[in-house]
């Protein structure tokens, strides 16, 4: 029986994703966009990037191709499949085969693959197979899963053990993602071979980081720069808010509740600010938000009562222990206009300053509970968090970067 795309799953599952109608063109590129689509019952700012993307790219008459694989589907097929996908991280020639044989239809010069997540049903693989047919690839990295797993930070190519607090942290929130032990040796396995055979700078045209920070790291760790750009997330303009806005009754938290968003810690914190505060989301640490006086837990929310809630907000509060990509919440809140406080870490201070927000130092209560009262007390106007938002993160601005990106990656081709 021959391999197909799928053969690490159930053979009633679908060879391959769906593949729309493509409306009139405006753009000599085609763009076959890849995403491993994350766990539906933990909300995924990732996922909720790539849709917005495809959804932009629909509507202004770029020819699409949406290829897709759901971990749902992985973890709903048991455990040998689940450890057969594990072994196969690193590669699996059958698979690049597959692929070879779906991709070489659609290299005809004017086509690029947009990978964004690819672990763990196409890995690098998908990028190696359409390197060979000659579809230069394009990714854009929402983390830092390409340069460090559990244990383990990679540097100028090769695996080493971290060597400070803050990388120790990081890696073992990292290792926290791949949920189990076998899953953490899959991807130390997968990556180890991943730079020993330097994939990265052998089948990516361009890669795209969220921030400058993630550029400064992943050119540590050995793509070449002129191989990098920056790109952040990015979201239609919702139009000015009210020149006159509110003072918002409360802080607002968005997010997965779990270890890494810091949730756990934001409660034990958060009574010393003398703040009330509304936390929208869910996850494992939902508990730990219950019973805190001030604070009122809401559980997972429509976005257009997220929406809402941002809007009767005085001010964002995130409290992340690891490195983000470049959270698409905070985009959300510049764009209704309501400041934001996060932590001194990794890309974060980017994209908040002292004229749309503060920054605390990670960790440390006081300094939060510092940084909380002077925002409250005295929040920037709206119109210049909005202002910040159009001028940075508005989404035709970022359709244009992108459709360069495109266009530079087929003008220079496979590496």
């Amino acid at each position: 029986m021959p391999f197909t795309i799928h053969a690490l799953l159930p053979a009633c599952w679908p060879s391959r994703a769906r593949r729309p109608h493509e409306p009139a063109m405006s753009t000599a590129v085609r763009v076959i966009l890849a995403h491993c689509r994350y766990r539906s019952g933990i909300p995924s700012g990732e996922n909720s990037a790539v849709d917005r993307q495809a959804a932009w790219m629909e509507a202004a008459g770029i020819p699409l191709i949406r290829w897709e694989r759901r971990s749902d589907d992985l973890l709903a097929a048991g455990r040998w499949a689940q450890a057969r996908a594990a072994w196969a991280l690193p590669g699996n020639a059958a698979r690049r085969r597959a692929l070879v044989h779906e991709l070489r239809p659609l290299a005809d010069g004017r086509t690029v693959l947009h990978l964004h997540n690819p672990w763990p049903l196409y890995t690098y693989d998908l990028a190696q197979a359409a390197q060979s047919v000659g579809i230069p690839v394009v990714q854009t990295l929402h983390n830092y899963r390409l340069i460090a797993s559990n244990q383990r930070w990679v540097s100028d190519g090769r695996l080493r053990r971290p060597t400070t607090a803050a990388e120790q942290a990081h890696v073992s929130a990292l290792g926290a993602m791949h949920h189990g032990r076998l899953a953490e040796w899959a991807y130390r396995r997968a990556l180890s071979r991943l730079w020993r055979q330097n994939q990265p700078a052998t089948a990516l045209t361009t890669l795209i980081c969220l921030s400058h920070f993630q550029q400064q790291q992943v050119i540590a760790a050995g793509i070449p720069a002129s191989r990098t750009t920056v790109i952040p997330n990015a979201m239609p303009d919702p139009g000015p808010p009210p020149n006159q806005r509110p003072a918002g009754e409360y802080a607002l938290f968005v997010g997965r509740l779990d270890s890494m968003k810091g949730i756990d810690w934001l409660m034990q914190a958060w009574p010393a600010c003398g703040l009330p505060l509304t936390v929208v989301g869910d996850g494992p640490l939902a508990a730990c938000c219950q019973g805190i006086p001030g604070v009122n837990w809401l559980g997972s929310q429509p976005t257009e009562h997220v929406q809402r809630l941002m809007a009767g907000a005085r001010l964002l509060v995130m409290a992340s222990r690891w490195y983000e990509g470049h959270p698409l919440v905070l985009v959300e809140a510049l764009a209704r206009g309501l400041p934001c406080l996060v932590p001194d870490l990794g890309g974060l201070p980017e994209v908040i300053h002292g004229e749309i927000g503060r920054v605390y130092r990670p960790g440390d209560k006081a300094d939060l509970a510092s940084q909380a009262q002077t925002l409250w007390h005295n929040p920037p106007p709206a119109a210049t968090c909005y202002a910040a938002f159009t001028a940075h993160y508005e989404q035709a601005a970022h359709r244009a970067r992108l459709e360069e990106c495109w266009r530079h990656a087929l003008a220079v081709g496979t590496p």
